[in-house]
């Protein structure tokens, strides 16, 4: 058997074009948040890439993908490296997992004091391979804030064709339960954390792409926007003295679209000086964009000295931002106004927001392609009083959300629910709450009136409508059944107050 090489390790970003001299790269990335980890391991068979979240804590179950780059030197000697490279396995701790599997789940044991796991590489036969530590903390940088219910996770408003993508938001680590369509295609997930999930976006068209984001039971809808960036150099081989052209041109964008900024640095000072600076920020907003929605930026270099030089160009995502409601679910008197309140989490203090309000009790996943009743744009502050709730629809509960635009795409509020209270006119389905919950229904006349209407309903719905007389029977009848329909009272006016549907079941309120 050869002898192999001793491997070479290393962390990796994604390069997008390399020359002879130049070197132009562009990533995706997150400014101070979690990153992507890829851990390279190149051995004389090929190369084994390992794609792990970034920001690990202990006791995350994480997910990460590996795969392999067969070498050879012949069609033949291809096939067998890389049938060798399937039967390596990857180690994190005391668990591993074969390569062939391309994804593997793990989990960061919950050890005190832990600083760090090893990722290990191991061959068929056992031998080491490589190995490099993992940094692991005890709490995460970012902390997903407390809600009333379920967080709608951070989309990225921009994602690059064929680069990763990160989505914050509450995940449990495996990417087998995430699913995520871009488009027509699917998106695969090649990272996850209990914090982030990270995607590579497909091949789909550029501009604006509905996606549906499904973690576990849960459901997402929203839109991405994707975008394809490309770099360009006139001259890749310099000599000192000489100049070139970076070109960088930007399709999938249009009027419509929030300011995005890209990050220029030139990562070799010492053999090339870039024009504007060594790093600079360049903001793209509606008014720099052509009518074809593509966008275009030339800078001009020379080379001070011979040598390989690197201009990296960055999209830059802000921090994932969050909107709460301060309260999701309460009843308002008559007498008083409808105020909404919410809290925000990472957005500036001047955030301008948007109020939508929609009829009954709206599932988060279906909010987005819902069409409001009411709609408040250029709110400034974090509530909104209505002035005047005879406007307001008569039906109730009442959904509502708060969204706003940032750089970094939509955020949308968790959803909240409001019950309104209309005096003499207060639907019977709704439980006041002056009333005792333990008094005897039969003696109240709010439940009598409740009852009364129901054996209504269930006598027009079941009975006969030949048996004559039932109706003139009324009060003997529900004599006979009292013990009956004071259980369903009770039991459907808790059903469909907990519910939220003022028109469930047979309890309806007559106007």
């Amino acid at each position: 058997m050869p002898k192999l090489n001793k491997p070479d390790e290393k962390e990796v970003c994604i390069c997008r074009y390399s020359f002879a001299f130049l070197l132009l790269l562009a990533t995706l990335v997150t400014t101070g948040q979690e990153q992507l980890l890829v851990k390279e391991f190149k051995t004389a068979k090929g190369i084994i890439r390992c794609t792990l979240p970034g920001g690990l804590v202990r006791g995350d179950r994480i997910w990460t993908t590996v795969t392999t780059q067969a070498s050879g030197t012949s069609v033949q000697k291809t096939e067998q490296n890389a049938a060798y490279l399937s039967g390596c396995k990857i180690h994190i701790g005391d668990q591993a997992n074969p390569v062939s599997e391309s994804g593997a789940l793990f989990t960061v044991p919950d050890q005190t004091g832990l600083t760090s796991l090893t990722l290990e590489v191991t061959s068929p036969d056992g031998k080491l391979l490589g190995k490099s530590l993992i940094p692991v903390s005890d709490v995460p940088t970012f902390t997903l804030p407390a809600a009333p219910g379920s967080i709608h996770p951070v989309v990225p408003q921009v994602a690059e064709k064929g680069f990763p993508g990160k989505i914050t938001g509450s995940f449990d680590g495996d990417a087998s339960t995430t699913y995520l369509m871009m488009g027509d295609q699917e998106a695969e997930i090649i990272a996850e954390s209990p914090r982030e999930c990270w995607f590579r976006t497909p091949e789909v068209m550029t501009g604006i792409q509905n996606y549906s984001l499904k973690e576990g039971d849960q459901l997402y809808l929203g839109e991405i926007r994707v975008i394809n960036l490309a770099l360009t150099a006139s001259r890749t081989n310099l000599r000192r003295g000489e100049k070139t052209a970076i070109t960088i041109e930007i399709t999938g964008l249009d009027k419509a679209i929030q300011p995005v900024h890209l990050e220029i640095e030139n990562l070799k000072p010492d053999v090339l000086s870039l024009e504007g600076g060594n790093k600079q920020t360049l903001e793209i907003g509606p008014s720099s964009l052509a009518a074809s929605g593509i966008w275009e930026k030339t800078l001009s270099g020379q080379s001070v000295s011979t040598g390989e030089f690197t201009v990296q160009v960055n999209i830059v995502q802000p921090p994932p931002a969050f909107i709460l409601p301060l309260s999701s679910d309460g009843v308002v008197p008559p007498e008083s106004p409808l105020i909404l309140a919410w809290n925000s989490c990472n957005l500036p203090p001047q955030q301008s927001y948007e109020l939508n309000l929609y009829t009954g009790v709206i599932p988060p996943e279906l909010l987005p392609g819902s069409v409001p009743v009411k709609h408040i744009s250029g709110i400034n502050g974090l509530n909104y009083t209505f002035p005047d709730k005879k406007t307001l629809p008569e039906e109730t509960p009442l959904s509502w959300q708060v969204i706003t635009y940032t750089p970094g795409g939509i955020i949308r509020g968790v959803p909240g629910v409001v019950h309104l209270a209309r005096g003499a006119d207060q639907p019977k389905d709704t439980l006041p709450a002056a009333k005792d919950p333990a008094k005897d229904p039969c003696k109240d006349p709010w439940y009598v009136a409740l009852e009364e209407e129901q054996c209504q309903e269930i006598i027009n719905e079941v009975v006969k409508p030949g048996l004559d007389g039932v109706r003139d029977q009324f009060s003997a009848f529900q004599k006979v059944w009292k013990d009956h329909f004071r259980e369903l009272s009770l039991t459907m006016s808790t059903f469909d107050m907990r519910l939220g549907c003022s028109n469930t079941g047979w309890a309806r309120e007559k106007r």
